[in-house]
């Protein structure tokens, strides 16, 4: 569980002139490892005093070096110093915080500049209405009672609640079969992605995807789909992700670019989730019921983008643009939100995925109650890092893509982004409700449709972010179209 006392990440931002830093534990003595009580600390002090090591901060003051030490902490709890882009936690359960400095974001101020020329997204199949969900990945009907119970009332109550009116799978709803691989589903949006940037893929060197699954352990996706496209020579890479994953591949890919190390990148991410929902996967036996219910939540799809390096002269602002990329990792002291195993680790108990199987260790599961509780919050919090680490003013943003997978979260956090994002107007519906939420693929499907319409105008500032729940990041990227 995460063990945040307040949902909004401005709880814990650091005030000057107070010994708290916000985060209201002002009862707190200071230990004797501090070297005494020494009076208010002032913001601007906190951050000149140790940010270029990591140190542990007793809860309630900043800037004393102490003894290092690993705290319990919330991935919440977090506040940036602008100055020298130092991160603090506030303490969690042991009463103890760091700071340590770090650059998460990335501005594309140097070197060749990159553009986004194409973008391409692709969801298989026909739409599926959500009562038609249970037809085509397979009833639950040998798990434990309780489970099957629950599940049949989930069916009938989330997707309506959800917002999400369709969603769509990788599978041929007459037969049951997969109809698509992740290199098939990538490829789908590849080339459609290509053909909106007017390239072909002999032009692409480099490739890059990343993708919670894969087609097999060895060799990669990325060659697979390399050969699928007919990319004859080129440098590629697989990130092995979930949400997070697309953001990597972005400032890797910029970073190539800007650099000169390559002249052309395909960047996508497919997410087949289907083949981990289907009825014939599961043992149901070991079937929880957050793990049925992910069966109503998650869906298939694919987003690419493809970026180039230009050459522009100082001042110039060539179209569509990529100001800057954000990633971050914050909950390396947090249990996975999102788990799903059949890996190495499970050798360590079991001597064969035979019997990972038979106690359901290869299942998809999520805490369901922590994630619908501490997501709204980290997602707004982690926008604002990443729009203050790329260095963009708020006021400036004109559109903003983020992933949800519901209408409650999105809701949740339409208000707090409306005060933080003054030009930037809320979409007036639920933007997935006509697609579902596949993952890391979700924002890419949602900015295609927009630069399709024709919403996103010229000179406009988009930027794009997702969180991931499995142990807490998140990523982004801006653009000024």
């Amino acid at each position: 569980m995460i063990n945040s006392p307040a949902r909004d990440p401005a709880y814990f931002v650091a005030r000057p002139g107070t010994t708290t830093g916000g985060t209201r534990r002002k009862d707190l003595p200071c230990p004797t490892s501090c070297g005494g009580d020494e009076g208010p600390v002032s913001a601007e002090n906190s951050v000149r005093a140790g940010a270029h090591r990591l140190t542990s901060i007793p809860a309630g003051r900043i800037g004393h070096p102490v003894t290092p030490r690993i705290p319990r902490v919330s991935v919440l709890d977090i506040t940036r110093s602008r100055r020298n882009d130092t991160v603090r936690w506030a303490g969690g359960r042991s009463g103890a915080g760091f700071r340590v400095r770090l650059r998460r974001g990335y501005v594309h101020d140097h070197g060749r500049r990159v553009v986004m020329t194409g973008i391409g997204s692709f969801l298989p199949n026909d739409p599926v209405p959500v009562d038609r969900i249970d037809e085509v990945l397979g009833p639950i009907d040998e798990a434990p009672e309780p489970v099957v119970t629950f599940a049949r009332r989930f069916a009938k109550r989330f997707p309506q609640r959800s917002g999400v009116e369709f969603r769509h799978f990788a599978i041929d709803p007459q037969t049951g079969d997969m109809t698509h691989t992740v290199a098939t589903l990538a490829e789908e949006a590849c080339r459609r992605a290509l053909d909106s940037a007017g390239r072909s893929p002999e032009e692409v060197d480099l490739l890059l995807l990343s993708t919670p699954l894969y087609d097999q352990v060895s060799p990669p996706t990325t060659v697979f789909l390399q050969e699928a496209l007919g990319i004859g020579d080129c440098v590629e890479m697989e990130i092995h992700a979930n949400c997070s994953g697309l953001f990597k591949c972005l400032r890797i890919a910029s970073d190539s670019l800007s650099l000169g190390r390559s002249d052309t990148a395909l960047v996508v991410y497919p997410q087949v989730s289907s083949a981990y929902l289907r009825a014939p996967f599961y043992n149901q036996a070991r079937m929880t019921k957050t793990q049925a219910a992910l069966r109503y939540i998650l869906t298939d799809g694919a987003g690419a983008v493809v970026l180039q390096a230009v050459d522009a002269a100082e001042g110039d602002a060539p179209p569509r643009e990529m100001i800057g990329t954000f990633v971050e990792s914050v909950g390396w002291d947090q249990p996975p939100a999102m788990t799903c195993g059949a890996g190495i680790a499970d050798m360590v108990s079991f001597r064969s995925f035979g019997e990972a199987f038979g106690q359901g260790s290869h299942h998809v599961d999520q805490d369901l109650p922590t994630v619908s509780r501490e997501a709204p919050g980290f997602l707004f919090g982690a926008v604002k890092r990443g729009i203050e680490s790329m260095g963009i003013a708020p006021e400036s943003v004109n559109r903003l893509v983020v992933s949800v997978p519901s209408v409650g979260q999105y809701n949740a956090n339409v208000e707090r982004f409306c005060k933080y994002l003054p030009s930037c107007a809320p979409a007036s519906e639920f933007p997935y409700r006509n697609t579902g939420y596949c993952g890391g693929a979700a924002v890419l499907v949602r900015l295609d449709e927009l630069v399709q319409s024709g919403r996103i105008k010229p000179g406009e500032t988009v930027v794009v972010h997702a969180i991931e729940s499995s142990k807490w990041m998140s990523g982004g990227f801006a653009l000024r179209w």
